[in-house]
């Protein structure tokens, strides 16, 4: 999947976040004492539309080049 080149920069600004596995845009939930990402389209924490149809479990993550932490 190609990422937008507008979703790129904005990414690079650090004003998104995109997930590594499914590269849409995710955000950073507090709750307690840690946190968590959950996509900003429907709040799911498991990644919805990866390739791999047997493995669901795939939890969303920050792109390794994002500036998120």
């Amino acid at each position: 999947m190609k990422i937008p080149d507008t979703e790129l920069m904005a990414e690079k600004l650090g004003i998104i976040v995109l997930c590594e596995n499914c590269r849409l845009r995710i955000k950073k939930i507090e709750k307690f004492s840690g946190y968590y990402w959950a996509h900003e389209n429907n709040g799911a924490q498991v990644c919805l539309q990866t390739t791999s149809l047997t493995n669901f479990s795939i939890v969303a993550k920050p792109r390794k080049e994002s500036y998120a932490d």
